[in-house]
């Protein structure tokens, strides 16, 4: 993030969780510019306290996105309940602003991935409208993002299937394919 900052970037979405002080602290040096734009990923309460404590000790809101996987996955809070709990715990803490959700679905393979990306899809879109119904959103259009490298139709079909895609900021973003997905 310190690489992008100095090479000009504003805006930054972290596809990752903010852990530990010291990255919690080179965030917070960067937030000093009023300019600097950055998200990060949440999917535990315990990382939602600590970033909350931190950031309000320094007088800071950081915009956090909750992060929804699937059963079995490899990251992300795995059940719509777990992702509306997340949702109450971060309206607790005044130092965090719920600015969106994004969906890693990349671990759904198989003969019925098709069905099963399908069925994820919706599930986010349910959950985006959702809490964009509730008031949980910091921004009048929450970002959305999903669909790390191959389901990026799929993902959108979702959102057209409920008519709901002007009500968010879809953001597109290619996986992690060149460190984690070569296999596939």
């Amino acid at each position: 993030t310190r690489a992008a900052y100095a090479g000009g970037v504003r805006r930054v979405l972290m596809a990752n969780q903010l852990v530990g002080a010291p990255n919690m602290a080179l965030i917070a040096d960067l937030l000093a510019d009023k300019d600097f734009d950055f998200h990060c990923m949440v999917d535990h309460p315990d990382n939602v306290a600590a970033l909350g404590e931190f950031f309000a000790s320094r007088g800071l809101r950081l915009n956090v996105m909750i992060e929804y996987g699937v059963p079995g996955g490899r990251c992300g809070c795995r059940t719509e309940q777990q992702v509306l709990a997340l949702a109450d715990a971060i309206a607790a803490q005044p130092a965090l602003a719920l600015t969106g959700i994004e969906g890693y679905e990349g671990v759904i393979h198989g003969e019925q991935a098709v069905s099963g990306i399908r069925e994820f899809a919706a599930s986010l879109v349910r959950l985006a409208v959702q809490l964009q119904d509730q008031g949980a959103f910091a921004l009048e259009r929450p970002i959305v993002t999903a669909s790390g490298s191959a389901w990026y139709d799929l993902i959108a079909e979702a959102f057209d299937e409920r008519q709901v895609r002007e009500r968010f900021l879809a953001v597109l973003r290619p996986g992690s394919y060149v460190v984690h997905d070569h296999g596939i």
